[in-house]
């Protein structure tokens, strides 16, 4: 499926939020390994309670949501950035109730979805996987050295794919312009 470019002001990123609150990421951060042996994570997981609300981290423009197995269901969003640079952010272990469908523009803070009870979210205890990949959507197909994996998957037993993800801690502290109030509806 190709899909139409991002432009115009209205969808520019200029500033990020962390899609969940609290943000407490566990053990499981960044291209750790404390859960997968012999691979590596691409994004951090953030532990809370199913049901708790996702929240769109900017602006953007929704690519992709569907179950995935073990990945229960997954919203990946396309945002571009002033400087012009284009970034999908994954947001995984969601409820099948998913508030947002694909195509649509999101405004930073709107909620995206609910995590999801260990029956809906591929087996895990309840916890919101958080990626940045760094370039525009690239549809459902595979990384090329790891075959059994999709291309926005959790993790990779490839070592060259850490440079097409951004460590979603640092990006996020470095796009933050000020302090931003979330309220409890997931308004800005």
């Amino acid at each position: 499926m190709i899909f139409a470019p991002l432009s115009g002001a209205g969808v520019i990123a200029d500033r990020f939020i962390y899609p969940i609150d609290p943000w407490a990421p566990n053990c499981n951060g960044y291209w750790g390994t404390c859960n997968v042996p012999d691979a590596w994570h691409l994004g951090v997981d953030i532990p809370a309670p199913a049901g708790t609300p996702v929240y769109a981290t900017a602006k953007g423009i929704v690519r992709h949501t569907t179950l995935r197995t073990a990945y229960g269901h997954v919203v990946v969003i396309e945002h571009m950035l002033p400087n012009g640079e284009v970034i999908c952010s994954v947001s995984a272990h969601l409820k099948s109730n998913v508030v947002v469908t694909v195509g649509q523009e999101v405004s930073i803070g709107s909620v995206i979805g609910y995590l999801g009870t260990r029956e809906e979210n591929g087996g895990y205890i309840p916890h919101l996987h958080f990626g940045i990949n760094k370039g525009s959507y690239q549809g459902d197909w595979k990384i090329g050295c790891s075959p059994n994996s999709w291309w926005y998957g959790g993790y990779t037993s490839c070592a060259s794919d850490k440079d097409l993800w951004y460590d979603p801690v640092i990006f996020i502290t470095q796009h933050q312009l000020g302090p931003i109030a979330q309220n409890p509806d997931g308004t800005v």
